[in-house]
């Protein structure tokens, strides 16, 4: 990689093609440049590689912009070949964009740090630059919608008629047998395929780039997606029967459901009903104790189950982005439980909740104050002596 580095003044992008046969994609790209721009940030500090520049650095134009904009800015520069990089500190802060650019959405109001909206806007300029390939695609969209009918009624008749679009028979959506087997929720079926069909032909009509074309990929199939009739009361049959089955009472269910989301949970709907868990009952339910606690985290002691324990402790350090209860999930499901039940000294790290105060805090100071100082902790013991 150094010799790469050294032979030519290139761009990263240009390194990360040279670097690696196969040609790059969306997140793959994205974290070749961060292990890249991290090796060059080695470098620099070690003084063994020469600065990696391209034409027209641009880095003054930035002055005055706020953080979040300036970290796009440099993104974008730096991955369209306009971008000088000086200092290590700069070079690390180039991997961290790439490796996490969903960061500015804490500091600025832009939602769309990914440029998805501005991929589908290219999509349609694409089409009016090309538009032989966008009208090829609308004609067989409306061929395709005008053969559904009748291939529908021929199924229903007992003819068996090849659809006019392929239909993926593994989509769990449509696992409901009316939706073969009714001519009009069969048609709808179709309709919406064709519509997906229909999308992803418009996007490659627009002729973008790569990075764009996946972006545009990515949006317009959560847009399908959304559009599914599925999704709707009226236009699927697996609720429709639900709530003829239950004289309504599903309905009224989703209706509640809908209501409590809306009010308790910023309008996104709830995939676990949490009302059910109540800790120390049917969740993180072992028994224990904190003995140790400091900025970032509690240690909990579990009391032993048996009459002898191993004289190893087994220490336990969830992910900071977990609660400490993804080990103690409940009785019967608890790998915590399970492990002093089988004689061991258990410990367990409960990280603090990240609050805006915690800004400063670090990967390093986790590692420190957490599992390090948890396994002095540990070893200071009383039970711990004759181990330590």
């Amino acid at each position: 990689m150094l010799a790469a580095i050294q032979s030519a003044n290139r761009t990263v992008t240009e390194l990360a093609a040279d670097l690696y046969p196969r040609p790059l994609k969306g997140a793959q790209l994205h974290f070749v440049m961060a292990e890249i721009l991290a090796y060059l940030a080695y470098l620099e500090v070690r003084g063994r590689a020469e600065r990696v520049r391209a034409c027209g650095a641009r880095l003054s134009s930035l002055a005055g912009r706020p953080p979040a904009a300036q970290s796009r800015t440099r993104m974008r520069e730096l991955t369209e070949g306009h971008m000088t990089i000086e200092t290590p500190r700069e070079l690390a802060e180039y991997a961290a964009s790439v490796l996490a650019p969903e960061t500015d959405l804490l500091a600025d109001d832009d939602v769309d740090i990914a440029g998805l909206g501005r991929a589908v806007a290219m999509v349609f300029r694409g089409a009016l630059a090309h538009p032989a390939e966008a009208a090829q695609a609308g004609f067989r969209y409306a061929a395709r919608l005008a053969q559904i009918p009748p291939v529908a009624w021929s199924s229903w008749l007992g003819s068996s008629v090849e659809p006019p679009v392929p239909l993926n028979l593994k989509d769990r959506r449509f696992a409901d047998r009316t939706w073969s087997a009714n001519p009009a929720f069969y048609s709808l079926r179709m309709s919406h395929q064709a519509f997906a069909d229909f999308m992803d032909q418009m996007v490659t009509a627009a002729g973008l780039e790569r990075i764009q074309e996946t972006k545009a990929r990515l949006l317009t199939g959560l847009m399908v997606d959304a559009l599914a009739p599925t999704n709707f009361l009226l236009t699927n049959p697996a609720a429709l029967k639900s709530a003829f089955e239950t004289g309504g009472a599903s309905v009224a269910k989703g209706a509640r459901n809908f209501v409590d989301d809306l009010i308790n949970n910023h309008g996104r709907p709830r995939q676990v009903d949490t009302s059910n868990f109540i800790l120390g009952k049917n969740l993180a339910a072992t028994p224990g104790k904190v003995v140790y606690r400091n900025e970032l985290m509690e240690l909990i002691q579990y009391s032993a189950q048996t009459a002898q324990v191993h004289a190893a402790p087994l220490p336990c350090s969830p992910p900071w982005i977990n609660k400490y209860y993804v080990m103690d999930l409940a009785p019967a499901r608890s790998f915590i439980e399970w492990a002093i039940k089988h004689e061991r000294t258990v410990f367990a790290i409960s990280y603090r909740n990240p609050s805006p105060d915690m800004y400063g805090v670090t990967m390093d100071d986790y590692l420190i104050h957490g599992p390090t100082q948890a396994l002095k902790v540990i070893q200071k013991s009383p039970m711990q002596t004759a181990w330590t």
